[in-house]
């Protein structure tokens, strides 16, 4: 291992600098991450041990025929809607399928490139998945590495993203590529960190196999039309060649919808492109409304909206209530909304105990100045057969729901912030958007239903089941001090 040239004095954050760097034995940060690899290690050991015997008793003492239709039926269903958890271990979820990302990785034989755009990576984690020396190329709004490449293999790749003040480069998207095969696009709410993956619930959306064009005729495609709109966007050289590698293959399979959030400040048609306005302009195709609908958020981050009525009402719950008769549908109703963001208590008494708390940046100060919004405010209490009761939810979630319908489906990386959906100005004429953002929207009449009925995923379509705050809850703020142990005898120190 490199000894880092700053020493004591070195400032750096990332996890893979101290993978790849080593410093002073006083050296605060350093001996912080070593400590929490050295846990990371022990947890993850215990947890093999428990699968293993979960998997030994699993087998003795069930019908293996019984098991094996119910992991068919569980793909099945998962593959239909392209709808996945991560794979975390000790859990199992009954009813829909998980992935690792090694797994991602692993969907063909012969991975021939993967693009990842990501906000936080870890080199060491993504390498220890990648199943050969095909080409990567990392899009972040970070430097993963330095130009000289010292230890970095020759197959990996950069490119830097420009984000301006107070925004972030928030996407979670893999392209992958396999040699002769097809292509596939995932969408996702997970960082490339290893404790991302395997200690918190997070929703996948993966794309049917895309193949390669027989002919040279191409079926227009909505989801690559609004894709490559939003790759462009980049303005990034490097992914030039992946524009126009998307000519090659037949994108016509994919019903989800596309939904980016790219920074700048756009007027007149361009301010429909990206954002809420871009959410807007697709539900506005949606007939099948009524005046009980209500609006379910899952997210695990809450940016500073300020007060109620500016922001969240008259822009962003306007968009999202929005369907082909969409002003009679909208209502400024209190019980109408419902966002799902998990007390303190609950991060404390989670799987992970407070070192889930880390996924959740909701920030005291930011809280003080919206009180109101706990009024909205919801438990993290999903379907006991999703297994994740306690895996606290990193997943970003948007549903209209009615009667224990879902009339539409959103996941990706969106949280609740003016900088993710963007937010007018000048008179309503301009939105604008601070961070790089993808999503997909998942509508029932593309797959040919009235409505979706997901069997616990994660059972938000159940309103009146959802479990409000009570006077005694209080959102996880990630900069309060907490002193009550969690289950490994450890606190909540910010500092």
């Amino acid at each position: 291992m490199k000894v880092c040239p700053y020493g004591l004095g070195c400032y750096r954050k990332r996890p893979e600098h101290f993978h790849e760097f080593s410093h002073p034995k006083e050296h605060k940060i350093a001996n912080r991450f070593k400590a929490q690899k050295e846990k990371d290690s022990k947890k993850s050991e215990l947890e093999n041990s428990t699968r293993n015997i979960d998997k030994a008793n699993f087998s003795k003492n069930n019908d293996p025929d019984k098991s094996k239709r119910s992991e068919e039926n569980k793909i099945a269903l998962s593959e239909k809607f392209g709808l996945f958890f991560t794979e975390v271990n000790g859990i199992k979820s009954s009813i829909w399928s998980s992935l690792s990302f090694g797994d991602l990785l692993r969907l063909h034989p012969n991975l021939e490139s993967s693009v990842h755009f990501n906000y936080m990576i870890d080199l060491e984690f993504v390498l220890k998945h990648h199943p050969n020396s095909s080409k990567i190329l990392f899009v972040s709004g970070d430097t993963l590495f330095q130009p000289g490449r010292d230890g970095i293999p020759d197959n990996i790749f950069q490119s830097v993203v420009p984000v301006p003040q107070f925004g972030t480069h928030h996407t979670k998207m893999s392209i992958l590529k396999f040699r002769n095969i097809g292509l596939r696009v995932a969408i996702y709410s997970a960082n490339l960190l290893d404790y991302d993956w395997r200690e918190r619930t997070q929703v996948i959306w993966l794309s049917p196999l895309l193949p390669l064009l027989k002919e040279k005729s191409k079926t227009s495609s909505e989801f690559e039309t609004d894709l490559v709109e939003y790759i462009d966007s980049y303005s990034l050289a490097p992914l030039n060649s992946l524009l126009q590698s998307f000519e090659k293959y037949d994108f016509s399979s994919i019903k989800a919808r596309f939904i980016g959030s790219s920074p700048g400040r756009r007027r007149d048609k361009e301010k429909w492109i990206f954002g809420h306005l871009k959410l807007r302009k697709v539900l506005k195709k949606i007939s099948n409304c009524a005046k009980n609908d209500k609006l379910v958020a899952q997210c695990s981050s809450i940016g500073s909206l300020r007060s109620r009525d500016s922001w969240l009402y008259n822009e962003f719950l306007a968009s999202l209530m929005t369907c082909s008769d969409a002003a009679s549908y909208y209502t400024k109703d209190n019980d109408a909304f419902s966002l799902v963001y998990p007390t303190v208590e609950q991060i404390r008494c989670s799987k992970f105990g407070y070192s889930s708390g880390g996924s959740f940046p909701y920030s005291a100060k930011t809280h003080e100045s919206q009180k109101w919004i706990i009024y909205y405010m919801s438990k993290w209490e999903p379907d006991e057969k999703t297994g994740r009761s306690r895996v606290m939810p990193h997943s970003k979630i948007y549903q209209r729901v009615s009667d224990g319908k879902v009339k539409w489906f959103l996941s990706g990386s969106h949280n609740l912030s003016k900088a993710a959906w963007g937010q007018y100005e000048k008179g309503d004429t301009q939105l604008h958007i601070r961070s790089f953002e993808a999503s997909v929207l998942l509508i029932p009449e593309d797959y040919g239903l009235e409505s979706f009925n997901f069997p616990a995923f994660p059972n938000f379509h159940n309103f009146e089941k959802i479990q409000r705050y009570s006077d005694n809850d209080f959102p996880w703020l990630y900069d309060n001090k907490y002193l009550q142990p969690d289950d490994f005898n450890q606190t909540w120190d910010p500092k």
